[in-house]
């Protein structure tokens, strides 16, 4: 029943993917390059670097830095060069020329991934020639194997992968190989040149054979980026063997019937080394009894950690995770906050980048060695770790009860002593007040019993993690020599061989959290039916549903995380070839509707697919930015339901957001000079500013605009103004909000490029609301907006003109107060003299996360909430324990100040408050420097 629908959605991925195709190394699109002159050194191993000097090195220093999201390093050997007639099967593919012209190319057979080193001497370059990647899209087109034989590709796979050609390096005998084989496929492919190998032919051979008819392998290799191109091979594999399977994953079946297997209540509690909110709570609840649960994270609600906590949950109850996107950053940054936030260092393996391999050999070293295992704990005293750590979970939530019957009896109290202050009541209340402790001492007992969880569990995690390796290594070392033993093997026929000999769960049991990149997983873990417990999606809403199959195949269950007003994926198939190719799989009209590949997300079918609003969650506390710049996203796309955790009580010391209006004007080449000039010097501007910080201090700065080519003339403009090492320092980057989606830097510089005359297509394009919502949402603490337009002259509703008028109107500096006039009750009144009469600043009615607080007390560098408790009016509610949490995440820890004990006591309520003064974290003079989503979960 499922073939049809796997095999056209495999068909949809296979075009859709022609464009990644490597055609021509000589294209617009690739640069810089570095033709490697006279002789082949590094596939012959005689060197494992090659040397750059000079320009080359510089160019090639500043390109990596400035399109590390778009564009990737590579190391590319044997050409195939010349001309062949275009057929109607290449029309999408990036070849150029017209149909049924001859198309040039200089496309390479093999490519590996590369990265610069800085050693001394200078720059080099490093290949990474145990990761061997074969030019998909020219061999399917060059390939003439028949219906039911083994392709060219697939040829070319067997042949790398046995001795001796999978040893290090390829060499002599490997090109050989090689070249003998696609001599026999290709009988018209002229070869000549090729049996030369290692000595190679220069650029000017290279173009000059272009133009020629027929086909020739050349010995050449070239440095060169290029853009990244997206994991296919595996991808393919997979759905087809997916077409064949006779088991489905309950995630699968789900993913094509839309039919939730009932819940399950899971019974035990979750324990995370951190303190979560309402939403994430409830993420794990639904992770722990759903087939398929939705998370729908905004920019900055702390997706990622989620992710994380949810991971570090499953790893702590014993069950494996596994974890992907399709950008590896989203993999990066869920790896790293596993082990820098939650301290759970060693659970995780991030497979599929360069170096893992490595890493994974030294990793089982050390943990042959006895490394990680010499102070794991007996079963019991784990258990007794787990019973404590639940004692704690109780103790906190009795706590919590605690306070808030307390705060309600302080207002009880504080009402009969404002009402009728001379009452037998009144008189009661007063008593009553005297003989009991403060009520801010059970408040700061619940905050340190939070605390302390925290540091417990973290702790517990870690001697966890060392139970399950002292386990691993007592039932199963023999098979974690073998793995040891594999990875050490040189030939990859020898390192399979071993491979198979070992029993997954022992993989899985070493590290039992995976994260890779989905283009990468068919060459990580075998597409085994459910073989993780839980898979989680990042960044849903730019997978395809194609590439996502095989991940749901190997899963028990699965949570999807996105945002759809963030961008989608990206895709070139036709809508017209899309739906013949429906008709050829004979799918009906609703489930080419469903499954439309080009215009839907995973994100966006399990979205239609969730029957309950149980199964989705909305993570709605926002850590990124400061709170005029996603203020306008707030409104206009998230309903203002963000709660804002960047408020704080002091001004910042620069406008979050600084509007720079210019003459400038849209060229007929899409480029503004004007705007990329006034946005160059406002980069040389915060560079100098920078020019004193401290290394590792320097704010990092990103450079976007919608328009790709005012990006390419933004590139080009800062390549040539600033030194490689300012791209490090500064994290420069550069692009469109496609390179941007799941970055942030300090501060964003933002060129529209349009001016009143503008073409209405391009307003249009502006918007797209998950286009927009990406560019301006990126700044941490600044952004500057650089426009040649007038936002009266931007076309009526446009979301362009909305957000310059807001930008103009901004008034960031300033402060949330009222004024203190009849909004100030006697109490509040009271209560700010005697603080201010200490030297300390008071804020009114301050907005922070979604709430306004009473007070915020300012001492220098600190400050602390005070929740107002009991005297009619305004301020007389008080604020639940959930929220005095809340608001600790928030990194401002709160004091409730009930009216019955100023009355009584004034001295000891500003004394009081000097206490949590002093203990109340610093607040940073940058809100760059701050880190609010890891004080959330670590503050100790």
């Amino acid at each position: 029943m499922h073939a049809p629908l796997v095999r056209y959605l495999r068909d949809c991925f296979e075009e859709d993917h022609r464009r990644s195709t490597l055609w021509n190394v000589f294209a617009k699109t690739i640069g810089p390059r570095y033709v490697v002159p006279e002789r082949e050194d590094i596939l012959t191993g005689d060197l494992t670097l090659l040397p750059l000097v000079g320009e080359t090195a510089e160019d090639f220093q500043k390109a990596t830095a400035l399109y590390q999201r778009e564009k990737e390093l590579l190391y590319a050997s044997l050409f195939v060069v010349g001309a062949w007639p275009r057929t109607e099967q290449d029309r999408d593919d990036d070849a150029g020329g017209a149909f049924g012209r001859p198309v040039r190319i200089c496309a390479p057979l093999l490519t590996f991934p590369t990265t610069l080193e800085e050693r001394p001497g200078g720059t080099f370059a490093a290949p990474d020639l145990s990761d061997p990647r074969l030019n998909e899209g020219l061999l399917r087109a060059l390939d003439p194997s028949q219906e039911g034989e083994p392709s060219l590709s697939e040829r070319l796979w067997e042949r790398l992968s046995i001795e001796p050609l999978g040893t290090e390096p390829l060499g002599h005998t490997g090109v050989y190989e090689l070249t003998a084989l696609l001599q026999t496929a290709l009988p018209t492919l002229d070869v000549t040149q090729a049996e030369a190998f290692p000595a190679l032919v220069d650029a000017a051979a290279l173009r000059a054979r272009m133009p020629k008819r027929g086909l020739a392998l050349l010995p050449a290799s070239v440095l060169l980026l290029a853009p990244r191109g997206r994991g296919t091979r595996g991808v393919l594999s997979e759905l087809e063997a997916l077409t064949t399977a006779t088991e489905l994953s309950d995630p699968l079946r789900f993913l094509f019937t839309g039919r939730q297997a009932a819940a399950s209540r899971y019974p035990g509690d979750h324990i995370v080394p951190a303190i979560l909110s309402r939403p994430q709570q409830a993420i794990l609840d639904r992770a722990a009894e759903r087939i398929v649960s939705v998370v729908i994270g905004p920019p900055g609600t702390g997706k990622s950690f989620t992710i994380a906590a949810l991971a570090a949950e499953h790893v702590l109850r014993g069950e494996t995770v596994l974890v992907a996107s399709k950008m590896d950053h989203a993999v990066d940054v869920v790896a790293d906050k596993i082990e820098g936030q939650l301290g759970m260092p060693g659970v995780a393996m991030r497979a599929g980048r360069r170096g893992y391999g490595k890493a994974l050999k030294a990793y089982f070293r050390q943990l042959l060695s006895g490394m990680h295992t010499k102070d794991a704990p007996t079963q019991r005293g784990l258990k007794d770790l787990r019973e404590s750590l639940l004692r704690s979970l109780k103790q906190i939530d009795e706590a919590e009860a605690v306070l808030a019957k307390r705060e309600q009896q302080e207002g009880a109290r504080s009402r009969a002593l404002a009402d009728t202050p001379r009452s037998f009541r009144a008189r009661w209340a007063a008593w009553r007040t005297r003989r009991t402790e403060p009520v801010w001492h059970l408040a700061e007992r619940y905050e340190a019993r939070l605390r302390r969880f925290v540091v417990e569990a973290r702790d517990y995690a870690r001697q966890r993690n060392a139970f399950r390796l002292a386990d691993v290594l007592k039932r199963r070392r023999l098979e974690i020599q073998l793995l040891d033993q594999a990875l050490r093997a040189r030939a990859s026929g020898t390192q399979k061989k071993r491979f198979d000999s070992i029993r997954l769960d022992t993989l899985l049991a070493a590290f039992p959290v995976w994260l890779v990149a989905l283009g990468d997983l068919a060459e990580t873990l075998p597409m085994e039916r459910e073989l993780f417990d839980l898979a989680i999606i990042d960044e849903a809403s730019q997978c395809d549903l194609a590439s996502v199959l095989p991940l749901f195949q190997r899963a028990k269950r699965v949570v999807v995380v996105g945002d759809p007003q963030q961008l989608r994926h990206l895709s070139f198939l036709a809508h017209p070839r899309q739906a013949a190719l429906a008709e050829k799989h004979g799918l009906d009209a609703a489930t080419a509707t469903d499954f439309d590949y080009r215009s839907r997300s995973i994100l966006d079918l399990m979205d239609a697919r969730m029957a309950s609003q149980d199964d989705v969650v909305f993570l709605d506390e926002h850590y990124r930015s400061a709170p005029p710049i996603i203020a306008f996203s707030n409104a206009r796309f998230y309903g203002e339901r963000l709660r804002v955790m960047t408020t704080r009580p002091t001004p910042p010391p620069v406008p979050p957001l600084v509007l720079h209006r210019v003459d400038g004007h849209r060229a007929a080449s899409g480029v503004n000079e004007v705007e990329v000039e006034h946005l160059l010097d406002a980069v040389a501007a915060l560079v100098a500013e920078d020019a004193e910080a401290p290394d590792g201090s320097a704010r990092s700065i990103g450079v976007l605009s919608p328009f790709r080519a005012q990006v390419d003339a933004l590139a080009d403009g800062l390549a040539a103004r600033f030194e490689a090492s300012t791209f490090e320092r500064h994290r420069l980057m550069v692009g469109t909000p496609f390179t941007f989606q799941g970055e942030e830097r300090d501060v964003m510089l933002l060129s529209f490029t349009l001016d009143a005359g503008a073409h209405s297509a391009a307003f249009r394009y502006l918007d797209r609301a998950d286009v927009f919502n990406v560019a301006v949402t990126r700044a941490r603490y600044q952004q500057h907006v650089v426009t040649s337009l007038d936002p009266r002259e931007a076309p009526s509703g446009s979301l362009l003109g909305a957000y310059l008028q807001h930008v103009a109107e901004a008034n960031p500096m300033a402060l949330a107060n009222v004024t203190r006039s009849a909004s100030l009750d006697r109490f509040a009144a009271e209560v700010i003299a005697g603080l201010e009469a200490r030297g300390w600043t008071c804020r009114v009615a301050f907005p922070i996360a979604g709430l306004h607080l009473d007070l915020v007390v300012v001492d220098g560098t600190h400050a602390c909430g005070i929740d107002l408790i009991g005297y009619p009016g305004a301020f007389e509610a008080q604020l639940a324990p959930d929220r005095i949490r809340m608001l600790g995440r928030a990194t401002l820890p709160v004091l409730p100040l009930p009216y019955a004990r100023r009355h009584l006591d004034r001295d000891a309520c500003l004394d009081a408050v000097g206490d949590a003064l002093k203990r109340a974290p610093a607040l940073a003079p940058h809100f760059m420097q701050e880190t609010v989503e890891a004080h959330a979960a670590l503050r100790t």
